[in-house]
């Protein structure tokens, strides 16, 4: 199971995320969770980071982006009935971190992954500190690695990864959306849910990366998105092949302020 950050917007979202997952193992199912960064997180992680490279050492711990990033996740953790050790200790390195860049006025490709994993690290935190509170999660015990993410999905890489090398039968990526969509409803109010989709055709539409594509053919696995605020909606299912006989055009994608 697989959720975006925006399946967990707000404490309420996470509740309703935590219910998805109880459904599941009530049901019989052994899932792994597998967790965005929450919300815009990562993008205003990457807008700091540019931001501590010119601010000055002093201001480092000033910057707009991360006392948004801290107060978003200390929000949470209050309002989830959690304690804010969970994310505390996490967020302070990572001022210490931005403190740095403002101090050695460099950014490395090593500090950026670095930077960039605060966001799922503390969404991890946090999801398995609210299981455990309810009593259905697990122990987490935390080791330090060297870091290295996988770029903008990779959150579906891991995920794609994971459900390969174990075997397992689905993805279930939870989105904010019904399903997948003949065109973006901001364009065409009256787009249709599309029931199925192939591995090609979602690359094409840039829904997943074409290695977790590889990966989900490679173990005969196929993915489902699901709206975890309207969970009851049948989705769009992604395989191999499906019918073209219903269908040959699929969805359209458009592009803006593109110059070839």
């Amino acid at each position: 199971m697989k959720f975006c950050g925006s399946s967990m917007k707000s404490a309420d979202h996470m509740k309703e995320m935590a219910k998805l997952v109880f459904n599941f193992l009530a049901g019989g199912g052994n899932p792994v969770v597998v967790l965005s960064a929450i919300g815009k997180t990562t993008t205003n992680l990457l807008v700091a980071a540019g931001k501590a490279l010119s601010c000055g050492t002093k201001e480092a711990s000033k910057i707009h982006e991360l006392a948004i990033t801290k107060e978003m996740h200390f929000r949470m953790i209050d309002d989830l009935g959690l304690d804010r050790s969970i994310v505390s200790g996490s967020l302070d390195e990572l001022e210490r971190v931005f403190t740095a860049i403002a101090m050695m006025e460099e950014l490395t490709s090593k500090t950026r992954d670095y930077i960039v994993s605060f966001g799922e690290n503390v969404s991890t935190r946090i999801v398995s500190a609210y299981l455990n509170k309810l009593g259905k999660g697990t122990c987490q015990e935390w080791e330090s690695y060297a870091v290295n993410t996988c770029g903008r999905g990779g959150a579906d890489l891991t995920a794609a990864t994971i459900a390969r090398d174990m075997g397992a039968r689905e993805i279930q990526v939870w989105k904010d959306v019904d399903s997948v969509l003949t065109c973006d409803l901001t364009v065409c109010t009256n787009a249709i849910p599309l029931p199925n989709l192939t591995f090609d055709e979602a690359v094409e539409l840039g829904l997943f990366g074409a290695l977790s594509m590889q990966l989900a053919m490679e173990g005969g696995i196929s993915i489902i998105i699901k709206n975890s605020y309207n969970p009851e909606a049948p989705g769009t299912v992604i395989t191999k092949t499906r019918d073209m006989s219903k269908s040959v055009l699929t969805s359209i994608v458009l592009r803006s302020n593109i110059t070839f």
